[in-house]
């Protein structure tokens, strides 16, 4: 397993865990407050229990931030993972998961120091303890990859009956006007929670929904990136939202007399390329309408690091977005190396080349777009010569 797959797969795993948790911590709460308790499982071991679930739902939510900031797929930011609507993806429902966090350490803190504080005021700030859980089960259907998962629906769907059930049963009997009331409005947040559920989260064309209408959630240049296929500037990866054909970014209107940029020029070295070898990757990209209706979008910049080259990407697509082919071309310390690029595992590109000598190499290039069209990544070889 490659270290990006490691991370988006700890990354998911984490986050399901976390809600997991959360909703465990939850339905034991509600279980103390119904004084649910037996003479092997007296009230002190549930209240234990219940702390526990709850600092381990703190640290799944840790680490669930921690890996995503790791993961080279979306490139979030420290402070796209800290501070809410600051993240380029989603940033609503990622903006719930950061304040559900937020709400679930003051709680935590809150619990630890309720003997040294007023036992009403920490009863009171105890009860956001449901809004935590409501905005980390919105976090999960609007910002989870998984989502339109049946496995994932089949588990919000049960940690709701769950929680909403035992809410019920620490209501009953419904006796005077406020508990009736906490009842109906449970129930309409049970109904408007399913009908978004359905018609958001649950549909296709989700990911340009959440993204506030920016397809991908990437600016408009890793956009043009996204036109050469799955790669990690465009929206999802294996376990996420596929999306359909009608979810295609529409491609820009073409420039008159435009013309793409140059491919790199023949090489001038001989020999074998290093190998193994891992570079950075700083160029641009451009796109221009053809005659015939397709798209041309070339990548073109410089190797850097422990090689010194140059690299080039030439993606032929229809107006649709559809990938039609693409070429490769790597230069490393003069030597060329020539083939095709094709997606990748995880949504990176994985291109192969072989040089003048016979020499083959199997290549994952990771690449990213900035709002001046500028393209950064990496280069790496993926094994030994052929």
């Amino acid at each position: 397993m490659t270290t990006d797959n490691l991370t988006w797969v700890a990354a998911r795993a984490s986050g399901l865990l976390g809600y997991l948790l959360v909703t465990a911590s939850v339905a034991l709460g509600l279980a103390l407050s119904l004084k649910v308790r037996t003479p092997a499982w007296p009230r002190y071991v549930t209240t234990e229990v219940h702390r526990r679930v709850a600092l381990m739902a703190l640290v799944f939510s840790v680490v669930h931030g921690i890996t995503l900031w790791l993961d080279p797929f979306q490139a979030f930011t420290p402070g796209e993972l800290i501070v809410p609507m600051a993240s380029h993806y989603r940033p609503l429902w990622v903006a719930l998961g950061i304040i559900a966090g937020d709400l679930a350490v003051a709680i935590y803190l809150s619990d630890r120091l309720r003997t040294k504080g007023s036992y009403p005021w920490w009863r009171r700030l105890h009860y956001l303890t449901f809004v935590a859980w409501i905005l980390v089960t919105l976090h999960g259907l609007g910002a989870g990859a998984d989502s339109r998962t049946p496995w994932a629906m089949d588990i919000y769907a049960a940690g709701t009956l769950l929680v909403v059930g035992l809410i019920a049963i620490r209501l009953w009997p419904l006796d005077g006007i406020r508990k009736p009331a906490v009842m109906a409005l449970a129930a309409l947040g049970i109904w408007l929670g399913g009908v978004w559920a359905v018609t958001g989260p649950l549909q296709p064309g989700w990911n340009t929904v959440a993204n506030n209408g920016n397809g991908s959630g990437q600016n408009s240049a890793a956009q043009d990136l996204a036109a050469l296929g799955p790669t990690t500037a465009s929206g999802e990866r294996e376990g996420g939202e596929n999306e359909s054909e009608d979810d295609a970014q529409p491609r820009p209107a073409p420039t008159t007399g435009a013309r793409a940029q140059a491919s790199l020029g023949a090489p001038v070295g001989s020999g074998p390329i290093a190998n193994p070898f891992q570079a950075r990757f700083v160029g641009r990209i451009s796109q221009v309408q053809q005659a015939d209706g397709t798209w041309l979008a070339t990548i073109i910049g410089d190797l850097g690091g422990a090689v010194t080259g140059q690299m080039s990407l030439d993606g032929t697509q229809t107006a649709a977005g559809t990938l039609q082919s693409a070429r490769f071309r790597l230069i490393v310390n003069g030597v060329g190396c020539d083939g095709t690029m094709r997606a990748g595992e995880r949504g990176r590109l994985s291109a192969t080349c072989t040089t003048a000598s016979g020499q083959r190499l199997t290549l994952q290039v990771q690449l990213q777009s900035s709002a001046d069209g500028t393209v950064t990544g990496s280069v790496a070889t993926a094994r030994g010569d052929d």
